[in-house]
């Protein structure tokens, strides 16, 4: 009888465990643009009216990475070699990281483990409390000198930003995207084709999207074969956002907006915001039946109508946007090469407030829990409220 309470006990204790492991396992990666369809839209309370910093970061160069909020603690890199965890309301840096070079992928954390690229040519896992590295994957896929750095092109200035789902980590290499083992980064596929030094992935369903050299990948998550391929007639240098009913919206340097079906590629329509004098260079934002894209030479964040293709609104700031814009109750944040990160109504465009800095924001903004956080090239991290 003792021996059967014994068992009993242990049982409850190994059915605790275990169900505490596949509950910390089961909760959703957190990463840049918000989610693993890149939507950039964030469910927390928004900033209608502006109070003031909450605080500024500095860290040892300009910061072109976009923070990711997770369990209270902020991740990011920067050009000073370094990934920083800071906490999310103090500003207080947690601990980092060094790398080999500029850290301007955005991270994905995923069961205690933050993920993150550098221009050193490595995908970091990196335990997200201790900052103590897990495993680094070499995605060194061209071949170099020693000592050569991996190659920019001119206006190319962001590096892949990884995707955590169903165990597996996706970045973009050179010239390759990689599927590699979350816990061990063991490569279990890679995909070899498209220029995609800046590739940065989404996925719904079984697929994987990523742009290329004028072209956007549809790819199947499991085993990197492709599925179909849509050919635009410029760069498609940004991550493609998914809509809930699997259309992918994206942009490319041919000044044009597009929506295509997830699962055919069948184009469902273009738009031209700027008359082609102008790239669309971000990713998109998909909030309440609108897509957000900023412009480079025409300096304007625009709302497009997701089913038609039809423009709402357009918004124009001092600069060059090539920050990502993010949405969040209702209110829609934007960066700037005007140093300023602007706050608008989503629905009517109007400006709500805007923020200045000491130096362009490339950065895209994140918020959580009625704060924005952003990065500049005057070397900060800015948490508003």
């Amino acid at each position: 009888m003792r021996n059967l309470k014994i068992w009993a006990i242990a049982l409850v204790v190994f059915t605790l465990v275990v169900g505490c492991r596949s509950a910390a396992s089961s909760r959703p990666a957190v990463m840049y643009r918000g989610d693993a369809q890149r939507s950039g839209a964030f469910d927390t309370k928004g900033i209608r009216q502006l109070s003031g910093t909450l605080w500024q970061f500095k860290t040892g160069g300009p910061v072109w990475s976009s923070p990711v909020v997770a369990n209270g603690v902020v991740y990011f890199g920067s050009d000073d070699d370094f990934f920083y965890a800071v906490d999310a309301r103090a500003g207080q840096e947690q601990w980092r990281f060094e790398t080999g070079d500029d850290v301007r992928s955005s991270p994905a954390i995923a069961d205690g483990i933050v993920y993150f690229r550098s221009y050193d040519h490595y995908l970091y896992a990196v335990d997200a409390r201790s900052g103590q590295l897990v495993w680094k994957a070499n995605l060194l896929d061209i071949s170099l000198d020693e000592g050569e750095a991996l190659p920019r092109e001119q206006y190319d200035d962001f590096i892949s930003s990884p995707l955590v789902a169903n165990g597996t980590v996706y970045a973009g290499g050179y010239l390759s995207i990689f599927a590699l083992d979350a816990r061990t980064g063991q490569e279990q596929w890679r995909f070899a084709g498209p220029y995609a030094l800046r590739a940065t992935p989404a996925i719904f369903g079984d697929t994987i999207y990523f742009g290329g050299f004028n072209d956007l990948y549809a790819v199947d998550a499991s085993t990197g074969q492709e599925k179909w391929r849509f050919k635009a007639q410029g760069d498609l240098a940004y991550a493609p956002a998914v809509s809930d009913d699997g259309l992918v919206y994206f942009g490319s340097k041919d000044a044009r907006l597009y929506a295509v079906d997830g699962q055919s590629g069948e184009l469902k329509w273009e738009m031209n915001p700027t008359d082609g004098t102008s790239w669309v260079s971000s990713s998109p934002a998909l909030f309440n039946g609108m897509v957000y894209a900023g412009t480079s030479m025409a300096a304007s964040l625009y709302a497009v109508r997701m089913d038609t293709g039809e423009q709402a609104w357009k918004f124009m700031t001092g600069g060059w946007v090539w920050s990502s814009p993010a949405v969040a109750d209702g209110v829609a944040y934007i960066g700037s090469r005007d140093k300023h990160l602007y706050a608008l109504d989503a629905q009517t465009g109007q400006e709500l407030w805007n923020f200045e800095t000491g130096g362009s924001v490339y950065s895209s903004p994140a918020v959580a829990d009625g704060v924005v956080y952003f990065g500049s090239l005057d070397g900060s991290v800015y948490a508003l409220h």
